[in-house]
């Protein structure tokens, strides 16, 4: 994607509005994870731009772009079943357009109270990762509304939200067994067989990455092009519910309700909870 747009950075920034920090961070675009839906990134990227037109446009503007000053942006909808889109935003500069971020989008799922804590820009100005405490657990999701609600995200206008994790890859019933040695006394074994879990993948960084541990509720099989991909519904403590998107392609077996499943995954989400509406009459 637009690489050359970065030639400069001008690093981190913090501004405070009613509570909220804002913080500008170091990085390139952040979107994509088209690997997580289809396994040929390839060909589904042909496929999605190919059926990119004025018909599936559903927001065009004029606003801050990656510190170039306002430039035009049109962001499109391309459908690939009731429940998933692909958002794809492009941006002119000097009379070209160019391709600035895709990423998917997730169309079901309940919401959740939510806290806005931090709002991590990043330089594109049209993408951000939102540190949130959601029940009660605080997370970081990548936004899929930022370009179009930057500002309800800054002025705390926000108090639920939709969350999904777009998984990489699903173990079933990992029967995971640990033990530990605690400090003047004995061996203890941990059993998670049953645990459910919400763990940061990385230790470092604009975390939204994201090991989920839960059980089965229910699952749905989507097509996206030629492919399978499961939308399983899984019970997790910190989060209630959570729908993971898996390809059927990345998981050892397809899970059954009731089972324990692990998963890694990109923690998406938004405040919208409709899909949006095209610009078409």
């Amino acid at each position: 994607m637009i690489e050359t747009l970065f030639r400069k950075n001008k690093g981190e920034k913090r501004d405070d509005k009613k509570g909220v920090k804002l913080v500008r961070v170091q990085g390139e675009p952040h979107g994509s994870h088209f690997m997580a839906l289809y396994t040929d990134t390839d060909k589904f990227f042909e496929d999605i731009f190919n059926r990119v037109n004025l018909d599936n446009a559903f927001h065009m503007t004029e606003k801050p772009f990656a510190d170039m000053g306002k430039q035009f942006i049109s962001a499109h909808l391309v459908e690939l079943n009731d429940k998933l889109s692909v958002v794809a935003i492009f941006v002119m500069i000097k009379k070209k357009i160019e391709i600035a971020t895709a990423y998917p989008v997730y169309w079901n799922g309940d919401t959740l109270n939510a806290r806005i804590d931090t709002i991590y820009e990043w330089p594109i100005q049209i993408e951000a990762n939102i540190e949130a405490t959601v029940n009660d657990a605080t997370v970081r999701f990548f936004a899929t509304d930022f370009f179009m609600g930057r500002d309800n995200y800054i002025e705390a206008k926000i108090n639920r939200v939709r969350l999904w994790l777009l998984g990489y890859g699903l173990r079933v019933n990992p029967h995971e067994r640990k033990t530990i040695k605690l400090k003047n006394g004995p061996v203890k074994e941990v059993n998670l067989e049953k645990a459910e879990l919400l763990l940061p993948y990385e230790k470092n960084g604009v975390l939204d990455e994201y090991i989920i541990t839960g059980s089965v509720k229910n699952i749905e099989k989507l097509k996206v092009l030629d492919e399978t991909v499961y939308d399983i519904t899984v019970s997790n403590a910190p989060l209630k519910e959570i729908h993971i998107l898996v390809n059927e392609k990345n998981m050892e077996r397809v899970p059954k309700p009731g089972d324990m499943v692990e998963t890694v995954g990109w923690l998406e989400g938004m405040h919208h909870t409709e899909k949006w509406r095209t610009l078409k009459p």
